[in-house]
């Protein structure tokens, strides 16, 4: 498991409600302050901050009893927020911006260190420096495959060697990567839930999970004709000390 997501995504556990909302949860950001170093963020609760949403290859679906259908069907047990919830974290992780390429993420146990990379719309990509190996099967790759087109942000895949363990398999070195936001005098750290109904020739499979990523529409272009896709954007919200 990636580090910052334990550091930050094991602070609450998503639950749902009973009523579900259409509206954005997130109201228009404001302008994140000057930034001065070192700047200290505190994780202090977790919400959604976008609704619940369906898509097809063709595009979002805005279908209501649709997408209520769906998740009733398909998705009621994956931890989806049907209402705007806020969540307090149960224990505190702090996040210091040592400047404006360095982070240092620590809890009560260890830390690590992030390079920052700033994105032309104003989103931040924290970036571990520490690497470790990683696997790539030659077969059952389908969903990762998939979560990591519809990803804002795509896998550091560094020195690919076949694997001697996995005939036709590769090993690699890698990063973690999260998106962050900030939104005032708070920083989110992106995460997504996803259930993706995905029709291959030998029937339809259900593909459930919640992967820190900043979900990218344009990678719906990748979706099979009879596969759905749904999606909530949550995140983990840092109050600047």
């Amino acid at each position: 498991m990636k580090k910052l997501l334990l550091l930050l995504l094991a602070l609450s556990t998503l639950t749902g409600c009973d009523k579900e909302e259409d509206e954005e949860v997130v109201k228009k950001e404001e302008p994140a302050p000057t930034p001065t170093y070192p700047s200290t963020y505190l994780i202090e609760y977790k919400k959604n901050v976008t609704p619940i949403k369906m898509y097809t290859r063709l595009g979002e679906v805005k279908n209501d009893a649709l997408i209520k259908s769906f998740v009733k069907r398909h998705a009621s047990i994956y931890g989806y927020y049907q209402t705007n919830v806020t969540e307090k974290t149960s224990n505190s992780s702090t996040l210091v911006f040592n400047s404006a390429t360095e982070l240092y993420a620590s809890n009560a146990r260890d830390g690590e260190y992030y390079d920052i990379k700033t994105l032309e719309d104003g989103d931040i990509v924290l970036t571990s420096r520490r690497e470790w190996e990683a696997l790539r099967t030659k077969s059952g790759n389908t969903f990762s495959d998939f979560v990591e087109t519809i990803s804002k942000v795509k896998t550091i895949v560094k020195d690919p060697q076949p694997a001697p363990y996995s005939p036709g398999g590769t090993v690699y070195k890698t990063r973690e990567q999260v998106v962050g936001t900030f939104a005032g005098n708070e920083l989110l750290i992106h995460s997504t839930i996803i259930t993706w109904k995905h029709t291959y020739e030998y029937g339809t499979i259900i593909y459930p999970g919640t992967y820190n990523i900043k979900f990218d529409p344009a990678g719906i272009s990748g979706m099979g004709e009879k596969d759905t896709l749904l999606i909530q954007g949550t995140a983990v919200f840092g109050a600047r000390q």
